[in-house]
């Protein structure tokens, strides 16, 4: 039977952190992904976390789904994005999207920000579980 690979969204900052084992963890764990066989979906950026996590993982050979709100093209973006891209209009969209695409999610550090935000959070995941139908 043909299954569909699993789909693995990861939450990541858009900076690199103090220490450069952030990065470094990042891209191990988008080499790691990548040698699973999972498809990774992720915020689109290619700075910071994101970009290692993302650059890797394509590196490994690795599908990656970029995830990413016009608005922030411009701060988050200094080149290409990786993978597929999806262009949304804003941050809710975006997380419909990983709610969406996504079987798992793993929120690497430097997120606290973000999960103190419900409206981008992604700890919100959760509460669209009930509501979405699954389909993989």
């Amino acid at each position: 039977s043909l299954s569909m690979p699993l789909r693995v969204c990861v939450f990541a900052g858009s900076r690199s952190g103090n220490d450069p084992l952030y990065a470094e963890h990042a891209a191990a764990l988008g080499k790691e992904l990548a040698s699973r066989g999972y498809e990774l979906v992720y915020g689109g950026g290619n700075i910071g976390l994101m970009g290692a996590c993302s650059e890797a993982h394509q590196a490994a050979g690795g599908k990656v789904i970029s995830v990413i709100p016009d608005p922030l093209s411009p701060v988050e973006l200094t080149g290409e994005s990786v993978g597929h891209v999806f262009r949304t209009k804003d941050m809710h969209t975006r997380k419909q999207i990983f709610a969406t695409l996504a079987d798992m999610f793993i929120a690497l550090p430097g997120l606290s920000g973000i999960l103190l935000r419900p409206t981008i959070s992604p700890l919100s995941q959760v509460d669209w579980e009930p509501w979405r139908s699954c389909q993989r």
